[in-house]
């Protein structure tokens, strides 16, 4: 009892190099990408809930729903780690900046090995958070609180239930998913280490003094 009250109450580890920081993402995104459009469901559905599981479509709308999450979610959250390591000051090499992002979304998609039906959204999911990160770049960035309501209107769009059923919930969906990303942007800010994660992006490639 003692040891699981010291464990509920012990700090989380800082986050202080490149693996800390695709492991944090990585269970984020599939944290937020499951709860945003499975547990919707299973509230929405309520006591009809076993009896649309036994529905291929549902099963797979809902299969389909996770994954496209995911890969909305993870755009949200490096955009927004990004936003971050600037504001921390954080410096990556100008001409590796974008494949620095990359790389840790590979890595986060690694983390979760996808069915085949969705290997190749997978696979190009590194590829769709470089091309957020383009648009915020050349352009006035969105803040976090904006880049997070962008996940969730994808996720309202994919979920299997029929729009009779949800057009109410639009916000209650994007509420949702904007809280949990926010909540991981507050969390990383919190855990990282600006120090350590530094000459941990000085090993990769030296990075320019500003």
């Amino acid at each position: 009892m003692i040891d699981r009250l010291k464990a509920w109450f012990r700090k989380p580890d800082p986050i202080t190099d490149i693996a800390d920081l695709s492991g944090f993402l990585g269970q984020r995104t599939a944290f937020i990408a499951q709860k945003s459009t499975f547990e919707y469901c299973r509230m929405r559905a309520g006591l009809q809930w076993d009896k649309l599981f036994l529905e291929q479509a549902f099963v797979d709308g809902i299969e389909r729903a996770q994954w496209v999450a995911f890969d909305s979610v993870l755009r949200s959250l490096i955009t927004n780690a990004d936003t971050m390591f600037v504001q921390q000051n954080l410096r990556i090499a100008p001409d590796s900046r974008l494949e620095f992002w990359r790389g840790i979304a590979a890595d986060c998609v690694a983390m979760h090995p996808s069915p085949p039906a969705y290997a190749g959204l997978m696979a190009a999911s590194p590829d769709h958070v470089v091309d957020r990160l383009r648009q915020q770049l050349a352009s006035t960035p969105l803040p976090p609180d904006d880049v997070a309501v962008e996940a969730g209107a994808v996720v309202f769009d994919v979920l299997p239930i029929h729009m009779e059923h949800r057009q109410l919930d639009r916000d209650m969906v994007v509420n949702n998913v904007r809280l949990n990303v926010m909540r991981t942007h507050e969390d990383l800010r919190d855990r990282l280490n600006t120090e350590k994660m530094q000459a941990a992006l000085d090993s990769i490639a030296p990075a320019p003094v500003a």
